[in-house]
This record gives C-alpha cells, sequence and structure tokens, in this order.
C-alpha cells in the first residue's frame, strides 16, 4: 500500500492506550479519551514494519524493544499502545508518550523507519509524516472506515 492509501489508512486507524496494566485489549482506552485524562497532546509511534513494509514478528518486538529503551533514555515514561484497522485485520503495538515534543517524536518515528506518527488530542487525530510532507486530521473517536 502507498500513497493517497497508506494516507487514508493511517488516518482510519485507530489508536487504544493500557494507562494501568490491563488484563486484555477490550480493557485499553481510546487514546483521545487518554489524552483528556493526562492533559495532552499524546504521541504515539511504534518500530514496527519500517517503511510499511511487513517484518518478521522477532524483528519487530525487537525494533520496539529498542524504540521502548529510547524513549526512556530520554526521560519519558511510555504507555503501551495499540494502532489497528477499524476492521481489525491490521494492528501494530507501539507506545503513547506525553509530554514529548513533536520534532522529538518525528526524530524517534524516522530513526525507526516509520512513515508517519500520532499526534493525539482529546478532540481529534492528526497524522504526522515524520519527514514533514503531510499532516492529515480527524475528529476524536472511531474513524469512518468508508
Amino acid at each position: 500500500m502507498t500513497g493517497e492509501k497508506l494516507k487514508a489508512a493511517f488516518l482510519a486507524t485507530e489508536v487504544f492506550v493500557d494507562l494501568d496494566g490491563a488484563d486484555s485489549l477490550e480493557q485499553w482506552i481510546d487514546a483521545s479519551e487518554v489524552a483528556g485524562r493526562l492533559g495532552g497532546p499524546l504521541f504515539v509511534l511504534t518500530a514496527h514494519n519500517p517503511a510499511s513494509e511487513v517484518r518478521p514478528d522477532a524483528e519487530n518486538e525487537q525494533q520496539n524493544a529498542a524504540l521502548k529503551a529510547d524513549i526512556e533514555a530520554l526521560g519519558f515514561a511510555p504507555y503501551d499502545a495499540i494502532g489497528k484497522s477499524p476492521d481489525g485485520s491490521w494492528f501494530e503495538p507501539g507506545f503513547a508518550l506525553i509530554g514529548v515534543d513533536l520534532a522529538t517524536a518525528n526524530e524517534l518515528g524516522k530513526k525507526y523507519g516509520q512513515h508517519a506518527i500520532f499526534e493525539i488530542h482529546p478532540d481529534r487525530v492528526i497524522v504526522q509524516a515524520c519527514d514533514g510532507s503531510y499532516r492529515r486530521e480527524r475528529p476524536a473517536g472511531k474513524a469512518n472506515p468508508g
């Protein structure tokens, strides 16, 4: 998937955060609600599948562990997060950060080969290209998959 279809898929992504060690994904909280609770913006990123190329699970897990270590080395305490397609056919785990700025979040995304990161507010979700080439926004809550 490339171009406009990829951008549309990013914008349709539903993002959830685990604030307190939930036992199952069903207990995770919509990222916009988390941004409101924490006084946000909340930045969400992953190291999975760089350049949108599917990689083996072990490689993705290793890269996400390295991303988490980088986040912690910068002095941030990441929350576990997940981005998923509205139909549930695709998902990627990652991390949600509060208190980080856009430039730092973008640099982390670039370092791990990501096209984009999510900037989550209580009222909206913004997809920011790590290279600055585009920015797309939608209201908070579930995206319209159509």
